[in-house]
């Protein structure tokens, strides 16, 4: 199968390993969310994006991001990250997001100048509407109000009449980059 992709984003980033306490949203990766967001927002509406970049770069803190500054702006009512994989370590790691909630505050009393108080309640919003479908779990889904759905490890199951093809089709995503009626976005 084809992909036509309606916006291609490369991304190298450099990577410092840090301990969770020190973990933090680094600059590169505020600037590709700002980027994906606009993708989203901007004047051509893509519906569709591509996040590329290295094994143990920075991604899922990248696509986290987007996905709480999309629920924050009122973009979308919610974001579910999903995958194909069935590898059940991989799965609590993507929902384990108990140190980029650290790290989400920290930007909106930084970047956002928001207070704390303001900051937990936005975090705290955001995070309530983020969800993690793995392998069986796209089967029992249903679509409530608009969502972004995150593809990780899009490398496991990727040919038609595969589980996350048989998602798409049901939640009425195109994975060619054309529209979705549902105005949900990948």
């Amino acid at each position: 199968m084809k992909y036509f992709y309606a916006y291609n984003l490369y991304v190298t980033y450099k990577h410092r390993p840090c301990s969770n306490s020190q973990r933090m949203i680094f600059n590169n990766q505020i600037v590709t969310a700002q980027k994906l967001i606009e993708a989203f927002m901007g004047d051509d509406k893509h519906q569709y994006c591509v996040l590329l970049a290295q094994m143990q770069s920075g991604k899922s803190d990248t696509f986290m991001l987007v996905g709480c500054e999309l629920v924050r702006l009122g973009l979308v009512e919610r974001f579910i990250v999903f995958s194909g994989n069935a590898e059940i370590e991989l799965r609590e790691q993507a929902k384990d997001q108990r140190a980029f909630e650290r790290s989400y505050r920290a930007y909106l009393t930084k970047e956002k100048e928001m207070t704390i108080e303001e900051a937990e309640d936005v975090c705290e919003m955001a995070m309530s509407e983020f969800a993690v479908l793995w392998s069986s779990d796209l089967a029992k889904h249903h679509t409530k109000g608009k969502t972004l759905y995150i593809w990780d490890e899009s490398h496991y199951a990727q040919s038609s009449k595969q589980r996350p093809d048989k998602f798409f089709r049901k939640q009425g995503l195109q994975t060619n980059g054309s529209g979705s009626d549902n105005g949900n976005l990948l």
